[in-house]
């Protein structure tokens, strides 16, 4: 009965909700995926490539094929497959349109994770430049930096007491501020 209760406030998205995000999604990968669609069979994952082929048999023809890369078989056709509960994907309908940057990177980096767990990543490196923007989003959001409008967010000042009353309590303040000002006579 318990995980009746999960199950009941998990959104679902709809028949219309589920093709506006395949049309999104299909626009940022474009030629990396053959289709994109809504699978029942996923339950933990948000999402899963497949293939004709395995992705052994993908590296074997990738090696065969190098210096052909114009010709137009180096690009192997993959299904990009999305779980219709997972709240990775019901998240990402929601901020495609009021967050569309944030939503973009996260499409690309949902596909090369899909891709990772099918062990048909091609290139480790264009990772690691999108999880330094994801990190970069983070932080600027932690900052107050909102990404749909690129401005920072103005918050409210706190009151200075608010801010001297937890130190004061601290027993370690004194040493804290010993420490602080110790560097500062070095110098």
């Amino acid at each position: 009965e318990p995980e009746e209760d999960k199950n009941d406030d998990k959104k679902e998205l709809s028949a219309t909700e589920q093709k506006d995000l395949e049309k999104f999604i299909k626009g940022v990968l474009k030629e990396k995926v053959q289709d994109v669609k809504f699978s029942k069979r996923l339950i933990s994952s948000p999402a899963v490539v497949t293939s004709v082929i395995t992705p052994h048999m993908r590296k074997m023809m990738k090696t065969m094929m190098q210096g052909k890369e114009n010709d137009g078989m180096a690009n192997i056709p993959m299904t990009l497959e999305l779980s219709s509960e997972h709240h990775i994907v019901t998240t990402l309908l929601a901020i495609k349109d009021t967050n569309e940057p944030v939503a973009r990177v996260a499409v690309e980096q949902l596909f090369d994770n899909a891709c990772i767990a099918a062990g048909s990543l091609d290139d480790p490196r264009v990772l690691l430049s999108r999880l330094n923007k994801v990190l970069e989003m983070m932080i600027y959001q932690g900052a107050g930096f909102d990404y749909s409008r690129q401005e920072y967010i103005q918050w409210p000042e706190k009151p200075v007491a608010e801010e001297a009353t937890p130190e004061a309590k601290d027993g370690n303040a004194e040493k804290f501020e010993e420490a602080k000002a110790t560097p500062e006579a070095k110098d």
